[in-house]
């Protein structure tokens, strides 16, 4: 806070709007990196499944196929959560990080932690659909010509 303002009505304000502010930031910032965790975890486990037990997948045949596409789904509907979960942050970024300027005089700068996040989302549901036309045009053949190792 400025020492000049200090106890002034204005610093008694920001004060707890400052604390809620900040408090409000942990709290989507935690959610927004636990969102992103539980994707990836989810994501890499159902495009694993068809590789794990190639006996199974030989057996089901194309039937696989929807278990790599849940985790396309689950990526694509992730996105567009995070997204407003990330707007909402970005909203209380700004607020704080303008509160800060004012008061601690600390530079007001963008944050790539938005786009960071999307940029990162976006290459996991590249990879899934890469695996999934791998699983159909790779995978699922290899396993019919009885060329993978079943278990």
């Amino acid at each position: 806070m400025n020492s000049d303002a200090k106890g002034s009505p204005s610093t008694a304000i920001e004060a707890p709007v400052a604390g809620r502010l900040w408090g409000e930031y942990q709290y989507r910032h935690d959610l927004c990196w636990r969102l992103v965790f539980k994707l990836t975890g989810a994501a890499v486990v159902l495009a694993i499944l068809p590789y794990a037990k190639p006996d199974v997948t030989k057996t089901v045949g194309g039937w696989i196929t929807p278990v790599p596409l849940i985790g396309i789904v689950l990526t694509g509907f992730g996105i567009y959560m995070m997204r407003a979960e990330l707007a909402r942050l970005d909203a209380v970024r700004t607020l704080y990080r303008t509160l800060q300027a004012k008061e601690l005089g600390l530079p007001n700068q963008s944050s790539g932690f938005t786009r960071g996040i999307l940029l990162y989302l976006q290459i996991l549901l590249g990879l899934e659909l890469a695996n999934l036309l791998i699983v159909l045009c790779v995978w699922l053949p290899i396993l019919k010509r009885g060329a993978a190792p079943t278990r």
